[in-house]
Order: structure tokens, then C-alpha cells, then sequence
């Protein structure tokens, strides 16, 4: 993986070098300047029409890149069978003054651009730096009834060498686009982590480095602590760990703390035995059993009750345990990988999570940010993510609108990864087949953060600062805290406490005070207007 990523980091670098160099070719002097010769060239041989194909190097396709009174049409000529193959595949000149007589291509490109070709003077056009064909101007139809001589020649021969330099110069900036794309596609390729059915989509530098974190812990038998918000894929890294590990070949067995009874978590954990106690039909084996030679998944580690800990802290010192019945001693082998959105340290101080059993519990944490804090990693997940419910769905869309990509790297997503692939279904789900995904599709959440109005913007903005600011409620309102409020209400008190704070701190100025709680002042003004708080402005 460490090689993956150096190799990632190069290909940026390519790629920038490539953009830059695109750039400075000024391409459109070069198309300017053939669209010149094409209009011109014609009245300096008294012909009717000119035109100027492409034979790109190692292709077999030569194709018309500009061409009097064909602005509209595409023509592609092969190389046997027509007179600019014939020219660009053998080097050669060729006037042809009696095309009556013969057939050929020509016959159905006049058919397809109701013209009539009465004779042709063809010359190919040679790279200036490696000497091979990269292309061919054509002439068509002296005026007044005559023929193509060798003075049309000279001046042909004479106006191809600048047709070289403007037309490799485009052919140039065509590879340059084309390398450039496939670079892309390149990083692109190289930032996904495969797991399974599961991509892992690494774009921003934060997630880079943890997927280098995850490399490195992989190789050694540590146990793991991963921590993040809800949504931000704490399984997806857990999984990862353990296919990169040497336990890929032994079971990984995901265990929701938070989902399992107080009273079946020791049944759940240890096993049991027929008869151990009522509704216990048939022996079962535990979890520590089941995750034998692989790796054992702990979400929501935060959530496990304090009964169980001391016998939890026992089988991570010792290794082993018994079955509820039974008195046989199993030994367990399993990497031990946990996970919580809570912050244990905490839960420790506040006496529901054992200290000895925390200082064991994991040796590397991992934290992962929240999608909000790489917001380089949004559009690939939603692009991403569109194709496979797309595929799911059985439905075909036009893919997003800018405005909606553009929405969704600025809307915060409290719920994360989770909450983008359910946004995401949304909209396929309600886009009409072969329509943009746009934003008329998407939840009231994301609309309403278009308009200024997200709500959860303003909680979740001033959710940290309600808890380092609590000392303001405390002296503020003494029976915030006191009362039998319920929690809708309590939060309502909190934001108008806090509101009210910054709106001082701020000298009643709307505008800074917006900007001070991360939000607009429509939002701020709707919140003044619930809960009274006065209009003078400073």
C-alpha cells in the first residue's frame, strides 16, 4: 500500500506537469490558424473547396478535421480505396484531374455532402520532429473548368510545412488531454481500496494517511481502536485490517455491542451449553469461539455493560474461556478490532467503562475524520457510489448536474458516508430515466441548506461549543439544568442561551454573529424570530 500511494502521489505530480504544459500550448492560435488556411486556400488556387484530414499515429482512422462548407458533418475516410489514404499511406502527391472516370471514396462523400468532385489535388502533411504522415490537405474542384498543375503544387508544398506545425500542435494537445484523462483515470483507480464487493474511496490527503496507518498496522498482530462519528465507515476500515492482515484467510466476525441484552451478552460472548439454562436447546459456540484464527469486530465497544467487563478484560489477558454450563476451558486466537463514535476516555472517568479494560483493549487507534473534513473524497464516493445503486436499481441517469456536485462538497453531512448513499438512492430513485441527478431530487436537508435553512447546520455548529460553553447555561440559568426539562426543550433553552452569548460578544452585529455560529442571517433571523430575542441591530 505504501507503494501505492508513492506511486498515487507521482501520477498527481505527472498530471499537474501535464495540465500546465496543456495550458501553455495555447491551442486555440493552432485551430484559429487552420481554420485560416481552410477558408483562404481556396481563393489562392482558384478551387471551391479545402480540406484538412487527421491520420493520428498508430491509428488506422483518418478523419476530417476541418472542411469548407462541412462545419456539421464528420467524415471518415479509409485508408484503401481513397485518395487521401492513398496519399497519406505511401507519402506521396496525387493530382487527380478526371475523377469522372474513376471511383472511389469520393463517390460517397459527395453523396454525403451533396457536392460533386470533379478533380482533386492531394498532398500529405509530415511531422516536423519525427518525419512520419500525420495527416493531408485536400483541394477540390479547380474554377473555370480547369485542371491542378504544378503551380498549385509548389504553393501546396510551400503552406504545408506551417499546416504541420499547426496541426501537430493540435494533434499534440489531443494526446496530451488523452494522457492526461487516462492519468486521472489512473488515480482514480489507485485511490479505491477494494474490500470484497466494497470500494474504499482514499482521494483526500487525510485518508491517504490513514490508509498508510492501515498498511503498516495490518502486517503486526496488535489490536485496533477506530473511532469516528456514526457513518464514516469504522467496519469498512475494520475489514480492511483484517483482509490485509495474515488472519485473511479466517473468519471476521462483526459483533454490534449496542444491539445485544445485558442478559445474553455473556451467552453471546462465551457460548453455551444444552441445558444451561431455559431456552438453551443445543450447544452453541460464543463469539471468541467463532472469530478462532481470524478477527473478532467489536462496534459500539462503548456500549457493553459493566456486568460483563471484568470477564471481557479475563479472555483479552488470558486468552480463554468457558462456555456458560460447562467447565471445559477453550482457547481463543483472534485479532481483536473495536470500534465506538464515543470517547472512551470519558466514559472512563464517568465510571461505565473499566479503566484496566480500556488500557488493554487496543494498542494503535485510528481515528477517521468525517466526511465534512475531506471533502476531496465527496464527488469520487458520489460518483462512486451512483454507478453501483444505479446498477442496483436497474435505472440509467444522465449522472449529476454541477450545482448538485457542487451542493453536495458544501453541505456538511452530520450523518456522513451513510447519509450520502441514502441521499444518493434518494435520487435515482425519484430522477426520471435519463435525467441529471439534480438537486430538485434531493432530501429537504440538502435543499434547505441550499436556501440558508439547514436547521442541523446550526446544531451541529454550535453543538461543540454548547458543550465548552456550558458554564454559560449553568450561570446563565440556573434551572437549565435543574429542571425536568425534556430534551427538545432543553436544547431550545441551550441555543438561546448561546445565541444570545454570541450575539453580545458580537455587539448585536447580525452579520458577524451569522458568521460566528456558521450560519446565514436569514437562518440567524428565523431563530431571533423563535425564540424572541430583539431586532436592534448594532
Amino acid at each position: 500500500m505504501e507503494k501505492t500511494i508513492a506511486l498515487n502521489q507521482r501520477l498527481s505530480d505527472l498530471k499537474n506537469r501535464l495540465d500546465q504544459i496543456e495550458s501553455a500550448w495555447t491551442i486555440t492560435d493552432h485551430e484559429v490558424t487552420l481554420e485560416f488556411f481552410v477558408k483562404h486556400i481556396p481563393e489562392l488556387v482558384r478551387a471551391e473547396r479545402c480540406s484538412i484530414f487527421v491520420a493520428e499515429p498508430g491509428m488506422e482512422k483518418i478523419w476530417l478535421k476541418y472542411g469548407s462548407g462541412l462545419e456539421h458533418q464528420k467524415i471518415e475516410a479509409p485508408r484503401e480505396g481513397s485518395i487521401v489514404g492513398e496519399s497519406i499511406s505511401n507519402g506521396t502527391v496525387l493530382i487527380e484531374n478526371n475523377l469522372a472516370s474513376r471511383n472511389g471514396f469520393h463517390n460517397i462523400s459527395d453523396m454525403k455532402t451533396q457536392f460533386v468532385t470533379r478533380n482533386i489535388i492531394c498532398i500529405p502533411i509530415n511531422s516536423l520532429v519525427g518525419g512520419e504522415r500525420i495527416g493531408a490537405i485536400e483541394v477540390l474542384n479547380k474554377k473555370d473548368g480547369k485542371n491542378f498543375d504544378n503551380e498549385d503544387l509548389q504553393l501546396l508544398l510551400t503552406i504545408e510545412k506551417y499546416l504541420a506545425l499547426a496541426l501537430e500542435s493540435s494533434v499534440i494537445n489531443n494526446r496530451l488531454k488523452s494522457i492526461s484523462n487516462q492519468i486521472s483515470n489512473n488515480i482514480d483507480y489507485l485511490n479505491q481500496e477494494s474490500i470484497g464487493n466494497v470500494t474504499f474511496i482514499a482521494k483526500s490527503a487525510s485518508m491517504r494517511k490513514l490508509l498508510d496507518t492501515v498498511s503498516r498496522v495490518s502486517r503486526v498482530p496488535v489490536n485496533v481502536l477506530i473511532t469516528g462519528e456514526s457513518g464514516t465507515g469504522k467496519e469498512v476500515i475494520a475489514r480492511l485490517i483484517h483482509n490485509s492482515s495474515e488472519r485473511y484467510n479466517g473468519r471476521f466476525v462483526p459483533v454490534n455491542c449496542s444491539s445485544i441484552p445485558e442478559n445474553l451478552m455473556e451467552s453471546e460472548f462465551f457460548g453455551h451449553t444444552k441445558g444451561a439454562f431455559t431456552g438453551a436447546i443445543a450447544n452453541r459456540a460464543g463469539r471468541f469461539e467463532e472469530a478462532n484464527k481470524g478477527s473478532l469486530f467489536l462496534d459500539e465497544i462503548g456500549e457493553m455493560p459493566l456486568m460483563i467487563q471484568p470477564k471481557f478484560l479475563r479472555v483479552l489477558q488470558e486468552n480463554e474461556g468457558s462456555r456458560i454450563g460447562s467447565n471445559t476451558i477453550e482457547q481463543y486466537d483472534f485479532r481483536l478490532i473495536s470500534a465506538t463514535c464515543r470517547d472512551l476516555k470519558q466514559l472512563v472517568d464517568e465510571g461505565v467503562f473499566r479503566e484496566d479494560l480500556y488500557f488493554r483493549l487496543f494498542s494503535v487507534e485510528i481515528h477517521i475524520p468525517p466526511l465534512r473534513e475531506r471533502t476531496d473524497d465527496i464527488i469520487p464516493l458520489a460518483l462512486m457510489f451512483s454507478s453501483r445503486i444505479s446498477t442496483r436499481f436497474k435505472r440509467k441517469t444522465a449522472g449529476f448536474d454541477k450545482e448538485t456536485l457542487k451542493l453536495f462538497e458544501r453541505f456538511p453531512w452530520p450523518g456522513n458516508v451513510r447519509q450520502l448513499i441514502h441521499e444518493i438512492e434518494r435520487l435515482i430513485a425519484l430522477t426520471p430515466e435519463g435525467e441529471n441527478l439534480s438537486i430538485e431530487n434531493c432530501s429537504s436537508h440538502i435543499q434547505e441548506f441550499r436556501e440558508g435553512n439547514y436547521n442541523d447546520t446550526f446544531c451541529s455548529s454550535v453543538s461543540s461549543s454548547l458543550i465548552s460553553h456550558s458554564a454559560i447555561c449553568a450561570s446563565q440559568d440556573n434551572n437549565l439544568v435543574n429542571t425536568s426539562l425534556n430534551l427538545k426543550d432543553f436544547v431550545e433553552k441551550s441555543e438561546k442561551l448561546y445565541i444570545e452569548k454570541i450575539l453580545e460578544e458580537c455587539g448585536n452585529n447580525k452579520t458577524k454573529t451569522a458568521e460566528a455560529l456558521g450560519i446565514s442571517r436569514q437562518a440567524l433571523y428565523k431563530k431571533m424570530n423563535q425564540f424572541a430575542l430583539s431586532e436592534n441591530a448594532a
